[in-house]
């Protein structure tokens, strides 16, 4: 089975030297290593709000999953550990769900939360590992929250949007504190794969 290493360019790094890996892509499954907001140099990136992170998160996810020739709604299973030690437990985590759903599709994945002591870095309120499945671009059609047609030509996956998915994308680029470089980026880049 092929097994191939997603280490995305500039990313976001650990505060000490390690062999891990931001996630695989195993056959059709995507392994999404534990994701948290940090800059490349391993220092918390919005240190303390849980809104912010989450979007940082979710963008890191999202670089990820592209690499590997799927996105946010190829998620199947969803593991968050979060922080928090205020008295308003029941509120922080609502709220946290709440913003955690703005991401996912409806049906979303499988998920499990754990309330954590803390995490590798002070600051840091959450951290999310995903696994995703990479569709089939021959026998699964791209769904209503797939912005993107895919086309892939041997180990190479492009993005391209056609008219539906521009309107899907510019909707999800008017939600609030909603950035995803990395998905962006691949869909700006002009494709060999389309026909003019």
């Amino acid at each position: 089975m092929d097994k191939k290493r997603i280490m995305p360019e500039g990313f976001w790094d650990w505060p000490l030297p390690t062999t891990f890996s931001q996630g695989w892509r195993v056959g059709n499954l995507v392994f999404v290593g534990g994701q948290v907001s940090q800059t490349p140099d391993g220092r918390p990136l919005h240190p303390y709000d849980i809104e912010a992170q989450i979007g940082v998160v979710f963008d890191n996810i999202a670089t990820v999953l592209a690499e590997a020739g799927c996105g946010l709604a190829d998620i199947v299973k969803l593991n968050t550990y979060w922080v928090h030690d205020g008295d308003d437990h029941d509120e922080f985590y609502k709220h946290m769900t709440e913003i955690r759903h703005r991401y996912l599709p409806d049906p979303g994945p499988a998920a499990t939360a754990v309330r954590v002591a803390g995490l590798a870095v002070e600051g840091l309120l959450i951290e999310i590992e995903a696994i995703a499945v990479v569709p089939d671009p021959a026998t699964d059609p791209p769904s209503g929250s797939t912005v993107a047609a895919r086309r892939v030509l041997a180990d190479r996956t492009e993005f391209v949007l056609d008219s539906d998915a521009q309107e899907a994308w510019e909707a999800i680029d008017r939600r609030p504190a909603r950035d995803l470089p990395g998905l962006r980026k691949l869909m700006q880049r002009p494709s060999p794969f389309v026909d003019e």
